[in-house]
């Protein structure tokens, strides 16, 4: 529920959005990233949950802020703010796997676009310690990773269609499932990560089955990410998974399941840190 506060002017809330440019030396060109979060007096983004959104571009097509303005109306999250770091026409480059590379060097620019968001975007910028990743497919991929590269930082993190096929070798047809590489680094981790994980697939996210076992990819290779989660350690209960029947890779399917994500993240946030609220 939003705090009493707020709850007074949550009927005529407005979304607040503005945009900067960062010029990040690790990728070597400025990154434009969009900032949305309540127009309410006394906000302060310091005291509330952060989400960081990979493919922040996005969101303007799923309609985020009528989706915000609808939740906060109807008291269903608390104030966050989303922090939507827009990809360009290198996202393949930088939207991967930092250190283990896809095969023929897919995402070879991920650990500098990691360095980005850890090294120079997040030192900028007045916002909370509690943190959250979200992605979109390759987005989705990358937010993995990086929570897995820093476990202890990410309060939560939120896959949509996650690009979980994302291998180190070649597909071979006998071992179709082989090379598949978070669930490798996941297997690697001493420790479960800290954070909390929300996936999303779609039934129609693609035609795709590799294995044969009557499946597709998206949805096998999600739950092959999940059960290596749960392989290390991390509980049923810090895990939530979503099947959207007829979902597809689409952000017109994202932007649906969006306000879900959003709830859980608000109830999560609140868990944590409600003495700020």
């Amino acid at each position: 529920m939003i705090p009493a506060t707020y709850a007074r002017k949550v009927g005529r809330i407005r979304i607040q959005t503005h945009q900067r440019i960062f010029f990040s030396h690790s990728l070597g060109r400025n990154v434009i990233v969009q900032f949305y979060y309540p127009k309410i007096r006394g906000f302060n983004p310091s005291a509330v949950p952060c989400l960081l959104f990979n493919d922040g571009q996005l969101l303007e097509s799923m309609d985020i802020k009528r989706i915000l303005r609808k939740l906060y109306t109807r008291n269903q999250i608390k104030p966050c703010v989303l922090v939507a770091i827009h990809s360009n026409e290198k996202r393949v480059d930088e939207l991967g796997t930092s250190k283990t590379f896809g095969f023929k060097n897919l995402g070879i620019k991920s650990e500098s676009y990691q360095k980005f968001i850890l090294d120079e975007l997040l030192p900028k910028l007045s916002i909370s310690k509690d943190l959250f990743i979200i992605g979109f497919s390759l987005g989705g991929l990358s937010a993995v990773d990086i929570s897995i590269n820093h476990p202890d930082i990410f309060r939560g993190v939120g896959v949509f269609s996650g690009a979980f096929w994302w291998r180190s070798e070649k597909f071979n047809v006998n071992k179709p499932d082989a090379n598949l590489i978070i669930p490798h680094k996941i297997s690697k981790l001493t420790k479960p990560p800290s954070s909390n994980y929300w996936f999303q697939t779609g039934s129609l996210d693609e035609m795709n089955d590799r294995n044969h076992n009557g499946i597709i990819d998206s949805i096998d290779d999600t739950k092959i990410v999940i059960n290596s989660l749960l392989d290390n350690g991390l509980s049923q209960n810090r895990i939530a998974y979503l099947e959207k029947l007829g979902g597809r890779h689409t952000a017109e399917t994202w932007a649906i399941m969006l306000p879900q994500f959003l709830v859980w993240a608000s109830k999560l946030a609140q868990k944590k840190r409600s003495h700020l609220f």
